[in-house]
């Protein structure tokens, strides 16, 4: 089993574990903590300054900018984790029984793979949310059926390549099942590294995507309740007008950093597994 020292010691890996550890614990914050972003108005701090009771200020109805933005993890944490879950039984299983058996079942499960894959993820999930009246799971599940052909060609991809080693052919002699050499020793053994990486990226794109259709309007998360996206989509007026930065810099910020922190973790696992 791989050394968790030679990955913690990677700069990128303790960044990114760093950011992931903070946005949990801002989660479970976020569920204890009592706010309600209807109630949370008050017309007497608009566009209040940076200041102890708010550390990043309020916005053009006043309310707390940095509680709202802790609070925007909401819309995406578990519908993240729920599309990673998707991607992953999908692309594992599918990926791992088309590579390891081959057959009319890996070409009709590449065949989908491929098909999902000829369209924009982007512009498939924004037609499928226009005709369908669907909430972030939604968006979610939508999110995990177009990324998942990434980590089924990916798993494909590997198991054609162990699947005819030595080590391999000695566990079929000793008599070990398909399932336990397919899903022990090839997929958990040495394909771990490359899935963390997918997922990660995944959740990355899962945040992405739902701040990008709550700064659009009419998808996501829409007000009164807090969004990166719907945040930045107010503050742009704003800012423009010489209200101060944090207003958009908060929400910013914090994509940036989630993202960045998300992608730089994939890169340390994948680049530790594979040493």
């Amino acid at each position: 089993m791989w050394n968790l020292l030679t990955l913690l010691r990677r700069p990128k890996a303790a960044f990114g574990i760093a950011v992931l550890v903070s946005l949990t614990l801002i989660r479970i914050y976020a569920a204890i903590w009592p706010y309600d972003p209807v109630a949370d108005v008050d017309v007497a701090r608009i566009f209040a300054p940076m200041s102890l009771e708010h550390p990043l200020g309020t916005d053009q109805v006043g309310r707390d900018i940095l509680l709202r933005i802790l609070h925007s993890t909401k819309a995406f944490y578990f519908p993240g984790l729920a599309a990673c879950a998707l991607a992953a039984v999908g692309g594992i299983v599918g990926g791992g029984l088309s590579g390891y058996y081959g057959g009319v079942f890996a070409g009709a499960f590449r065949y989908l793979t491929a098909l999902i894959t000829a369209f924009p993820r982007f512009i498939l999930i924004l037609l499928v949310c226009s005709i369908v009246d669907g909430g972030m799971y939604l968006i979610a599940a939508l999110t995990g059926v177009v990324y998942f052909p990434q980590v089924a060609e990916t798993v494909y991809r590997k198991v054609i390549y162990f699947r005819s080693t030595e080590f391999i052919e000695a566990a079929k002699v000793h008599g070990l099942s398909d399932g336990r050499i397919l899903f022990y020793h090839i997929l958990w053994y040495n394909c771990l590294p490359p899935i963390l990486k997918h997922l990660l990226y995944l959740f990355g794109y899962v945040i992405l995507i739902e701040t990008s259709l709550s700064y659009l309007g009419g998808f996501g998360v829409q007000e009164p309740l807090p969004s990166w996206g719907n945040m930045l989509a107010q503050a742009k007026d704003y800012v423009l007008q010489g209200e101060h930065l944090m207003f958009a810099f908060g929400p910013a910020a914090a994509i940036l950093i989630t993202i960045l922190g998300l992608l730089s973790l994939g890169d340390a696992i994948n680049e530790w597994g594979t040493r």
